[in-house]
């Protein structure tokens, strides 16, 4: 099990990929010039996000666009005087259908290995980088409680012939070092065939493991704001609240994932 250390600081780490390439199926979402105004909006928020415990974000993109206007917003809006830090490289050619997380898993590897200001006693929060959270702060009190070094949200449950077993991977809280040792790398697992989705495979090994101290399933709504690049969906409409809300109850009341 990872040990805590006392005084350790939260680094955001938002996954982005403005210009997508090799996208196995149509999406709502590719105009790059769209994509990086959802960047910006969710840089400007998390920016602004009036909590000292975030002492860094990271902003990793794989596409190789231009991240000038991106970096000009730090300049204007950087009121918390965060640590900024922007890494880009060019994603691996992706075999044709492979779900898109081989490219995500991979911008959290390189950020792994490249960061300057992810430390092993970081406790890093990965994000999507086009959405935030307003309620962030509820999993930070969690965190600061429990000392997690995996926590995420999750579907496990059976009902009848309707079977959900993933993760929700657009926000999750992980240990540098616990990413390092179960994590990194196993998006290779994606074209091997065992596993489908980074969510499932993600879900798959978390599950398996004992001895750490593991979290899947949040304790409140920590409801993401932005636009879903392959629905087009609008995660804060009146509808996607009441999906939310319905989705949250049900879990309550069906056997969920517990610490391991």
């Amino acid at each position: 099990m990872n040990e805590y250390k006392p005084g350790n600081k939260y680094v955001l780490l938002m996954t982005a990929c403005i210009k997508p390439k090799n996208l196995n199926r149509p999406s709502f979402r590719i105009d790059p010039v769209v994509r990086l105004a959802d960047y910006k909006k969710a840089l400007d928020f998390w920016l602004a996000y009036d909590d000292k415990r975030i002492t860094g974000i990271v902003f990793a993109e794989n596409s190789g666009y231009s991240l000038d206007e991106l970096m000009a917003l730090v300049k204007t809006r950087n009121i918390y005087n965060r640590t900024i830090e922007f890494l880009q490289f060019e994603e691996s050619g992706r075999l044709n259908g492979v779900h898109y997380g081989f490219s995500d898993m991979e911008i959290v590897d390189h950020a792994i290995d490249n960061s300057k200001i992810i430390r092993a006693d970081s406790i890093l929060i990965k994000t999507t980088g086009r959405l935030y959270f307003p309620k962030l702060n509820r999993l930070l009190d969690t965190e600061d409680k429990m000392q997690y070094d995996f926590f995420a949200d999750s579907r496990d449950y059976k009902l009848g012939k309707i079977e959900k077993r993933y993760l929700v991977t657009t926000i999750f809280l992980v240990k540098p070092i616990f990413y390092k040792e179960h994590l990194y790398n196993v998006k290779w697992e994606l074209p091997a065939g065992k596993a489908s989705h980074m969510e499932t495979l993600y879900f798959r090994i978390i599950k398996s493991l004992k001895g750490y101290n593991t979290k899947l399933g949040f304790p409140c709504r920590v409801d993401p704001v932005g636009i879903g690049a392959h629905s087009s969906n609008n995660y804060g409409s009146f509808k996607k609240r009441i999906e939310s809300s319905i989705l949250f109850f049900m879990r309550k009341l069906l056997p969920s994932s517990k610490s391991s």
